[in-house]
């Protein structure tokens, strides 16, 4: 699975960028305002949440790193 993801190069961002950006505003041009309220919030919850998750994950990667290197440097090599 992971040997598919390859990482993005700054066009590639830009661009789906720019298409998520134009999907928005042609969704949010069919909504009523109090839909629009709705998805907002759910847009900010949504953040809150992948803020948590990017949190942890930088956190777990962090703490692996600083395992490793105690490994590294306890070791009577």
């Amino acid at each position: 699975m992971y040997d598919k993801i390859k990482k993005p190069t700054h066009s590639q961002y830009n661009d789906l960028l720019d298409t998520a950006d134009k999907t928005e505003s042609k969704f949010l041009s069919l909504l009523t305002e109090e839909e629009k309220e709705l998805y907002y919030k759910i847009n900010e919850i949504r953040t809150e949440l992948y803020n948590m998750d990017e949190y942890e994950i930088f956190k777990n990667g962090f703490c692996m790193g600083a395992r490793i290197m105690l490994e590294i440097t306890n070791t009577d090599g």
